[in-house]
Order: structure tokens, then sequence, then C-alpha cells
């Protein structure tokens, strides 16, 4: 008789939770809510990842430190942007701020 197969241990560090696309507020909140049951979790951080055959909703719980270290990094880009080009709008990651083109 063969013993039963160890299952794999699970990889040191974070922990992505990963599922098929659902309509989006239903997946985005079931990942969220299934986030936040991880232990130390302040924050939950989403995306959305394109991929084959179907694209993935990806969460990460944050503990308090990972999320003060987004919160260093996003406030670093909006309080110095890089110099960009005249006419070039200030973008960090894929929100960007576009000037007003009214003309007085």
């Amino acid at each position: 008789m063969s013993s039963p197969e160890k299952p794999a241990q699970a990889p040191q560090g974070l922990t992505p939770l990963v599922t098929p696309l659902a309509p989006i507020s239903q997946q985005v909140g079931e990942n969220v809510l299934k986030a936040l049951q991880t232990p130390n979790t302040v924050a939950v951080l989403s995306t959305i990842v394109a991929g084959v055959p179907t694209d993935r909703v990806v969460s990460m719980p944050l503990s308090n430190a990972q999320l003060a270290g987004v919160q260093a990094v996003l406030h670093g880009m909006q309080t110095a942007p890089e110099a960009a080009p005249d006419g070039d709008p200030t973008c960090i990651g894929f929100h960007c701020r576009l000037e007003s083109s009214e003309s007085s």
C-alpha cells in the first residue's frame, strides 16, 4: 500500500487571492471579504489582471506596515511627480490629471 501524498506546503510571504472573473461588484466584494479574514489585515489592494483565457481579479491583504508603504509611495508620487514634457498629463498608474482646457 502506498502512503498518501503530502499536500504541498504554501509558499512563504504574501498569498494572493485569485478567482475567475464574475460580475465585478460580486467578485471584488468576495475577494475583499476573504482577504479581510487574513490575520493582521487592515486593508486590501485589488486589481484586474489580464490573462488567457480569462481575466482575473487579484486581491492582496495588507498589514499596517504594508499599507503605510503603499501610502508613502502614493504620497510621494502626488507631491513630487516626475517631470513630464509640456502638454503631457501627470499620471499615477492609470489615473491622470488633465489640465483644464478652458481659456479665459
